[in-house]
C-alpha cells in the first residue's frame, strides 16, 4: 500500500521537530495526529560547517532511526530500530572525495563507481548479485 503525505512542519533551535502527516483529498487512514521529534543533532565537525545533521528521528510506538557520522561530516551508519535493543543497520563507505562508494544493508550492498575526470558522476552501479547497470 502506497501512502502520500505531506508534511507541516514546526522547527526550534533545540534541534526539535514536530511534524503533523497530512493525508491529501482525505484518502487513506487520518494521521494528521502523529508526531515525531527528530533530537538531538550531531555536533559540528572539526569546523567542516556541516551542522544540523540529525542523529534521531523516532515516531513514537511506531518507528525509530537512528545515524553515525563520520568526522568529514558523512552520514556512515542508519539504523532501523525494530525493538529497544534490536536493529538494521545501513552503513555507507565514501572515496576521498565525498561519494558514496559502498552501501551495505541488511540483505544487499551496492557499490558505486564514479567517472575518472571530475569524480562527480556514477558511470556504474553492481549490486549484491554482481548485476551492473
Amino acid at each position: 500500500m502506497t501512502m502520500w503525505l505531506s508534511m507541516l512542519k514546526t522547527v526550534t533551535m533545540a534541534g526539535e521537530c514536530s511534524c503533523v502527516p497530512v493525508v491529501p483529498n482525505g484518502t487513506g487512514p487520518d494521521v494528521r495526529l502523529m508526531e515525531y521529534t527528530v533530537a538531538p543533532w550531531h555536533a559540528q565537525y572539526n569546523n567542516n560547517h556541516c551542522v544540523n545533521m540529525v542523529s534521531s528521528v523516532e515516531i513514537p510506538g511506531f518507528k525509530k532511526r537512528t545515524t553515525e557520522v563520520d568526522n568529514k561530516g558523512h552520514y556512515t551508519v542508519f539504523r532501523d530500530w525494530y525493538s529497544s535493543t534490536q536493529n538494521l543497520a545501513t552503513r555507507l563507505q565514501y572515496d576521498q572525495y565525498g561519494n558514496v562508494m559502498t552501501m551495505r544493508g541488511p540483505n544487499t550492498t551496492v557499490h558505486y563507481t564514479y567517472d575518472n575526470y571530475v569524480h562527480t558522476y556514477p558511470t556504474a552501479i553492481t549490486d549484491t548479485f554482481g548485476v551492473t547497470s
